[in-house]
């Protein structure tokens, strides 16, 4: 049976029966009788003549036993009591947790509850949980955007009661999110894709603020997930683009608009054929950026811009001048006739965060228009500097500064001033003409 220690101890560890156990005497101090495995037993002292006996269990964490024993259970055969056997196999889960989380043992109730929290709380919880975390944050606008978003789309595609756990991603909580998305993605006619993307975003944020709470677990984000799956895959080209022999295809396809598209999207898509601007710069287009320089038509754009990449220095950000050519300016007045005095030349689809077409629509059109993986707007930018020099013939110094790139070299960067608007506008002229004869239409 081994012997009694002083002070409390473990009493020597050894093969201890269930009988034994319950003939273990009570007298007028606790101790402790080890059984296998740091399993061991507490043997309280008489309290109010009752007898009270219950289960420990301690184990080394990270070479000490310090702070590193949690109870059990109570020894019985009554409601709410166990066994030795039950004793040893709890005990036994229990050493196996804190094996796998790296956390002492005495931290597993605590990891208990917060199960029990993630199986009660919903994905209503989390929407609102997160709503309400973000209303002093930020604006009032946004704020009443976020909620229609996550009200109108998601919880109407989901329901409020269904339980956070069943949404992570080792319960099959990808599958369900993709499927919201898609049918979100299949409801909102003409901008499915992009209503789609901004659920997306949402819900990643809703289940990253579920996390913090402990109401998920962590690493189970369905939506995250998802995306570092996507990016593997897509780490092969991030900017697809066809073959010049493929464009009067892709031309004719955008003429004939056959996603049935806004009509924003096409003109944006169309511009950004004749100009190759970055999306963010070109949806960010003002009127008030048209101005006759060194006798040229164009738009100055100031460097500051989104998307534009013209910094110099700490402050000084270097504008980039787009010359307007014909059809350029045949698009600007159907631009302008919708515009309805709006400073931005592209105009929002939808109600979002923009007072201007948002920079994931051309990609959006792109995509319904059957070409994902296969071009994407800044993999035009690629064509249009490839066949400005093979098609062309023109000047790579002209296409590069066309392009927005900053010269190479510091020197020339704060020492060469020249525009070349004259060449650039000769050369973005015949680009524009070449399209025209592949088929575009303005």
């Amino acid at each position: 049976m081994g012997k009694k220690s002083e002070g409390g101890r473990v009493m020597a560890a050894g093969t201890i029966s269930q009988r034994e156990i319950r003939y273990l005497p009570v007298g007028n101090k606790t101790y402790k009788r080890g059984c296998e495995n740091g399993l061991f037993v507490i043997v309280n002292k008489t309290f109010k003549g009752k007898d009270n006996k219950t289960y420990g269990g301690k184990k080394y964490f990270k070479g000490r036993y310090k702070d590193s024993e949690i109870q059990v259970g109570v020894f019985g055969n009554g409601y709410g009591e166990m066994d030795l056997a039950t004793a040893q196999s709890k005990w036994n889960d229990i050493k196996e947790w804190s094996k796998r989380s790296g956390h002492k043992v005495n931290q597993y109730k605590i990891h208990q509850q917060k199960k029990i929290d993630q199986e009660q709380k919903t994905f209503g919880d989390a929407v609102y949980g997160f709503l309400k975390d973000k209303e002093s944050e930020i604006k009032e606008t946004t704020f009443r955007e976020y909620k229609r978003q996550l009200e109108d789309h998601c919880l109407s595609g989901l329901s409020s009661m269904t339980p956070l756990h069943e949404l992570e991603w080792d319960n099959g909580g990808r599958n369900r999110i993709k499927t919201l998305l898609e049918r979100i993605k299949d409801k909102v006619n003409g901008h499915g894709v992009e209503q789609s993307r901004r659920c997306e975003n949402l819900l990643s944020q809703t289940f990253k603020f579920a996390i913090s709470q402990g109401w998920m677990t962590r690493g189970q984000n369905p939506v995250d997930y998802e995306r570092k799956v996507k990016a593997s895959e897509k780490r092969v080209d991030h900017h697809p683009t066809l073959a010049w022999d493929e464009v009067p295809q892709l031309i004719q396809d955008i003429n004939l608009n056959r996603s049935n598209s806004h009509i924003q999207s096409v003109l944006a898509t169309k511009f950004l054929l004749l100009t190759f601007l970055r999306t963010g710069a070109l949806v960010r287009l003002e009127w008030s950026w048209i101005k006759d320089v060194d006798g040229i038509r164009c738009f100055e754009i100031p460097g500051t811009t989104s998307g534009l990449k013209r910094k110099h220095g700490i402050n000084d950000h270097i504008p980039h001048h787009v010359p307007i050519t014909k059809e350029m300016d045949k698009l600007l007045s159907r631009l302008k006739a919708l515009s309805e005095g709006n400073k931005y030349v592209f105009q929002p689809i939808m109600a979002s965060r923009f007072d201007h077409l948002t920079p994931e629509a051309i990609n959006d059109y792109l995509v319904r228009l059957g070409y994902k993986n296969k071009q994407r707007a800044h993999g035009w930018r690629r064509t249009a500097r490839t066949n400005f020099v093979d098609v062309l013939g023109c000047d790579r110094d002209i296409i590069k500064r066309q392009m927005g790139h900053l010269p190479d070299n510091k020197v020339d960067q704060a020492y060469d001033q020249s525009l070349r608007l004259k060449e650039r506008s000769h050369q973005l002229q015949r680009w524009s003409n070449t399209l025209v004869d592949m088929g575009l239409e303005v």
